[in-house]
């Protein structure tokens, strides 16, 4: 409700800041020749620049407006398009003049960090996965066929086979695990310094890419192209499940340190206690109902041993879970550039300024 009234109010003093400083007659003119919907888009999304920076000035304006702010000059801009009016649109740039600065200073006040990309980024490990729900007939041993094929990228192979370990309770005790050997379940294949694996198994495919990372552009048509060879071999009835993880190993200062300096979210412990923390594990799941993304977003500190440097490892594993049809390119595709995405937004979002800028 606070969002939705603080919306209207900064709507309404933007639609005042464009009409009063015409003339009546061309005032009028103006609102002819705009669809009625339009006025209305103009009242409640209309620039906010005189008001909104006023009450930023009094660090009155929550980092939370963001987001409207940003969908008001989009709607500014199809404004200057569809209205055509001169004075009109030098009102509309002067005030969006004043609104760019505006974002950013909201963004710099809140501590966000601007997302963009890292030189020297700090990951670990970098893993594009797909799930598949594989033919009641199909034998990893179909997978022999691609060592001709793939020996040349990847000349180190291994075979993978699968345990299952199933527990269980009588009479309310525990018994003795009994495990299952599911024998061959497919084939690692590595590149010769063992930095890229390819897996593929029977319930699905997997692309690792160990430090040092490249980038995103040059590994995920690599990523793409395997997941074709795979599927053109195993015709998997349907695809359940996509993911992006990423593991960042940060390093930290030697010597005492507060965690805030370099983490946006930290353990808590309550003042009466000591403050030294030697190791910590957190771990949340996020859901984005939006696009019904989800992330396990797990955060922990290294122990301290033999003198090293500490290093908190930040793991995000980024999945969305649904039936995908194996040769519907475009949505695997803008799945997996989503779950980038959400990925980023998350680790920008983790991270203090301080910290990213040793990777740039």
């Amino acid at each position: 409700m606070t969002r939705f009234l603080l919306s209207v109010v900064l709507g309404v003093s933007t639609a005042l800041g464009l009409l009063l400083p015409l003339p009546p007659g061309e005032a009028a003119g103006v609102a002819r020749g705009v669809p009625g919907c339009a006025i209305l888009l103009l009242t409640l999304c209309g620039i906010t620049g005189y008001a909104a920076n006023k009450r930023l000035q009094r660090r009155s304006l929550p980092s939370s407006c963001t987001s409207i702010h940003a969908k008001t000059s989009e709607s500014l801009m199809r404004a200057c398009f569809y209205v055509r009016h001169p004075l009109f649109s030098m009102r509309v740039l002067s005030c969006l003049g004043a609104y760019w600065p505006l974002r950013l200073s909201v963004r710099e006040r809140a501590g966000m960090p601007a997302p963009r990309h890292l030189q020297n980024a700090p990951i670990a490990e970098a893993i594009i996965d797909f799930r598949v729900k594989a033919r009641p007939e199909f034998r990893p041993e179909e997978f022999t066929n691609l060592q001709t094929q793939l020996s040349g990228r990847f000349p180190k192979v291994d075979e993978y086979r699968g345990l299952q370990a199933t527990f269980g309770m009588i009479q309310g005790r525990g018994r003795p695990p009994v495990v299952q050997d599911l024998g061959f379940q497919g084939y690692f294949w590595k590149t010769s310094d063992e930095k890229t694996i390819v897996q593929f198994r029977v319930d699905g495919f997997t692309f690792n890419r160990l430090r040092p990372y490249t980038s995103w552009t040059e590994l995920f048509p690599q990523a793409l192209d395997l997941w074709h060879l795979y599927s053109r071999v195993s015709r998997p009835e349907v695809i359940t499940r996509l993911a992006v993880r990423y593991i960042n190993r940060i390093p930290l200062p030697a010597g005492v340190i507060t965690f805030e300096t370099y983490l946006r979210v930290t353990p808590a412990i309550p003042s009466e206690l000591p403050q030294y923390i030697s190791s910590f594990l957190t771990r949340v799941t996020i859901h984005d109902p939006q696009t019904d993304i989800v992330a396990n977003v797990a955060q922990a500190l290294e122990p301290n041993t033999q003198g090293q440097r500490l290093r908190v490892i930040l793991d995000i594993d980024a999945y969305k879970q649904s039936e995908f049809a194996i040769d519907d390119d475009p949505m695997i595709e803008q799945t997996l550039q989503q779950l980038r995405t959400f990925k980023n937004l998350i680790f920008f979002n983790s991270l203090t300024e301080e910290t990213l800028r040793q990777f740039e």
